[in-house]
């Protein structure tokens, strides 16, 4: 997609099981899934996940640019970060989902897992449509991620979006729980393979106005919010 391609996922010799719905004995139910927005090189790759992402800049999440802008003569990606996560668990997982309006799609998506597990939304429609979903992962054996950023817990960087809108309306791009299972919820696995569902949705960056940022402000909880993002499980981009 415009001239991006993914990331090659790396198959690694350790088993991601399919997770049921109801999700025990996990250490990480402060962890929070996060967006945040920025400027970047258009040279990059492959270095977003390392000397561009925002654990490299030590930026903590409470930090996070939510607001998209319109860039002049640069490119600009969201990165999609586990925050606040357990320092001793650490993270070596993550199962999520993402929704949003039409007029604010992802362009690319690019992973700093080890593995990836991309799944069909409701409509069977496949990975980066709205209500589509996906599990990353990083290998346990020397690679689980365990990068405290000032003092704000464990930041694994999951990956980043370029996003683009079409017009100056309020558009947002949603990360939720994920809409495969049969309760849809953002999944945090730590080190030791404790699993557990993280509070409230992730984070969004929004176009007129800025998204939320789970990490500063109170989880929403208005019929409002919840409807536009369930409304984006099932649309169908343009």
């Amino acid at each position: 997609m415009n001239g991006i391609p993914m990331k090659k996922t790396v198959f690694l010799p350790f088993a991601l099981l399919a997770l049921p719905s109801v999700v025990l004995g996990g250490t990480q139910d402060q962890a929070r899934l996060a967006l945040h927005y920025t400027t970047t090189c258009d040279k990059c790759i492959p270095d977003y996940c390392g000397v561009h992402s925002p654990n490299t800049s030590n930026t903590p999440c409470s930090e996070y640019n939510t607001l998209w802008f319109q860039p002049g003569g640069t490119g600009a990606v969201a990165y999609l970060v586990v925050a606040h996560a357990d320092s001793a668990a650490g993270v070596q997982s993550v199962r999520f989902g993402i929704a949003y309006d039409p007029q604010f799609p992802p362009g690319w998506w690019f992973t700093c897992g080890d593995q990836e597990f991309p799944h069909d939304s409701p409509r069977g429609e496949p990975w980066l449509s709205s209500g589509s979903g996906n599990r990353v992962a990083w290998d346990p054996i020397g690679n689980c991620r365990r990068t405290t950023v000032q003092d704000e817990g464990v930041h694994a960087v999951v990956g980043v979006f370029s996003l683009y809108a079409y017009g100056s309306g309020d558009y947002h791009f949603y990360v939720t729980g994920d809409s495969s299972l049969s309760e849809p919820a953002i999944l945090v696995e730590d080190c030791d393979g404790g699993e557990s569902v993280v509070a409230g949705p992730g984070g969004s960056i929004g176009v007129q106005f800025p998204g939320f940022n789970p990490c500063t402000q109170p989880m929403p909880a208005t019929r409002t919010t919840w409807g536009r993002i369930k409304a984006g499980y099932g649309a169908k981009r343009n």
